[in-house]
């Protein structure tokens, strides 16, 4: 009896693997395709020539007379993927002195364009387009160099009076133009 028991034990233990394991059917679709796309980003970059910014602000110069125009130019490297691009001023420039706030810059005028082409002019909530010359390769982002053009006339009154510090800021959006 015990050799019998031995011997079931035996025949038992040779089963384990067997009952452990079990075929494994899977049913349905097995396999996928998975395509994946990998896009550059629009790149719109506005710096200084540099590749910097205007930290210490511009500051505007009367060239001609009294009763001229004061003004200021600032040189723009706009870097784009898709070449075009829209500008516009988000409020009106207002130049106000500093410590009379009644006193305020007249006839504001903002434009802007590539070098050596004639400027655009700027307005508020008014989109104004530019596009970049084509970019040095295929790929490759477009460089343009622009001039951003700021002049206005003084406040109205002698020299003495309405002398000073004046100072504003002017903020633009530039938005690239995808097509």
């Amino acid at each position: 009896m015990r050799n019998t028991a031995v011997q079931l034990i035996a025949l038992l233990l040779c089963w384990l693997p067997g009952i452990g394991q079990s075929e494994v059917v899977l049913k349905g679709k097995t396999s996928s395709m998975v395509t994946a796309v990998v896009t550059r980003t629009n790149n719109l970059f506005v710096t200084d020539e540099g590749g910097g910014w205007y930290e210490n602000g511009l500051i505007m110069v009367q060239m001609g007379g009294l009763g001229s125009a004061y003004e200021v130019e600032a040189p723009l490297r706009i870097t784009s993927t898709s070449g075009k691009f829209h500008v516009r001023i988000d409020s009106s420039l207002v130049l106000q002195h500093v410590s009379k706030p009644a006193l305020v810059f007249r006839n504001v005028v903002v434009k802007m364009g590539p070098r050596g082409e004639a400027l655009k002019l700027l307005a508020v909530a008014q989109n104004t387009t530019f596009t970049n010359p084509a970019a040095s390769a295929n790929g490759d982002d477009s460089i343009g160099h622009y001039l951003l053009t700021v002049s206005a006339l003084p406040p109205s009154g002698d020299f003495k009076s309405t002398g000073g510090n004046y100072t504003g800021v002017l903020s633009l959006t530039f938005e690239p133009v995808l097509e």
